[in-house]
């Protein structure tokens, strides 16, 4: 369900020229970018993952498209790592799009204190914002104390609310009208 809406979300209207960038906290790099890569359209955007997880592949070696993260609680360290990812990946992508998604932003604020967490969304959004592109973030509002999320919701244009039921996904679209 939310998962795979944030990455048809992230992959609508994507472009050879785009840069998308993938904070994986429970899929091994492979895993992820294939799974967005499925979502896509016959375009291929540069594709790069911050793996803060731990690869199933093998030896977490960071490349061209891949910075690993050892600690999802290292806030920094992600915010650091998509910054690096951008920069190496978006070079010859003139006029293309950032896009960010972050999947999910549950599993790095368990790690991390609200305070910090808050302060990493307000970093992402600045981010995506100055290079004018597209962020997806997930999380399961039962996560957070709901007075927390409002905070959190403070840093984002809109939300999209989805939970299971009987005949799918039900989804409630809040500020992106």
């Amino acid at each position: 369900g939310k998962r795979r809406l944030a990455l048809r979300l992230l992959a609508d209207g994507a472009t050879d020229d785009d840069t998308t960038v993938l904070v994986s906290t429970d899929s091994s790099t492979a895993a992820l970018r294939a799974e967005y890569e499925s979502a896509l359209d016959d375009v291929t955007p540069a594709i790069g993952v911050v793996d803060c997880a731990g690869d199933a592949y093998g030896d977490p070696k960071d490349n061209d498209w891949t910075r690993h993260v050892s600690m999802p609680s290292d806030l920094g360290s992600v915010g650091t790592a998509v910054t690096e990812l951008y920069d190496t990946l978006g070079t010859d992508r003139a006029g293309g799009v950032d896009r960010l998604g972050v999947l999910s932003l549950t599993t790095l604020g368990l790690n991390a204190t609200l305070d910090q967490t808050i302060r990493f969304v307000h970093s992402l959004t600045r981010l995506v914002e100055e290079r004018e592109g597209l962020a997806v973030l997930t999380a399961h509002a039962s996560s957070f104390e709901e007075t927390d999320l409002r905070q959190i919701e403070a840093f984002v244009d809109g939300v999209v609310y989805t939970r299971d039921a009987t005949d799918g996904l039900e989804v409630r679209i809040d500020g992106l009208g």
